[in-house]
């Protein structure tokens, strides 16, 4: 009886550490999956800062529909991935996301809406960027 006993727990020893081994390959994956998708959506994020800042400076059109036709596409490819951002950013996000909503329904006030930009947009995207940039850094 003994001797079956320790032939039991002599050959569940290495299918416990197989176990184990297959456990820890899986939560690796799942971590380098992760950072791979929070490395994009950051990239993504610091792309779409760039471009929020830059249809701000086009002159050729008012300033509502530089915002728009700019930047809604790119907000919402960006608003996807809100899960992988640190709480600073998913709230510049979430603010631009409010403004966003707040031009489209007032589309055809041209004047308050480039007001709305100039007040809280233009600071937004700079705090955007600069936190996108300071997350960066925690990485390195």
């Amino acid at each position: 009886m003994e001797s079956i006993i320790g032939v039991l727990v002599g050959a569940s020893i290495p299918l416990f550490k197989d176990w184990l081994s297959s456990r820890r390959a899986e939560k690796l994956e799942r971590i380098k999956l992760h950072d791979n998708q929070r490395i994009n959506a950051y990239k993504l994020a610091y792309k779409f800062s760039s471009t929020l800042r830059m249809s701000l400076k086009d002159r050729t059109q008012a300033k509502d529909l530089a915002f728009l036709n700019g930047c809604a596409a790119e907000l919402y490819a960006v608003i996807e991935n809100l899960p992988y951002y640190s709480k600073r950013v998913r709230g510049s996000l979430i603010e631009l996301e409010n403004v966003m909503e707040c031009i489209m329904n007032n589309v055809m006030d041209n004047d308050t809406n480039s007001d709305v930009i100039t007040k809280k947009v233009n600071p937004i995207s700079e705090r955007l960027r600069n936190e996108v940039l300071r997350d960066f850094k925690v990485w390195e």
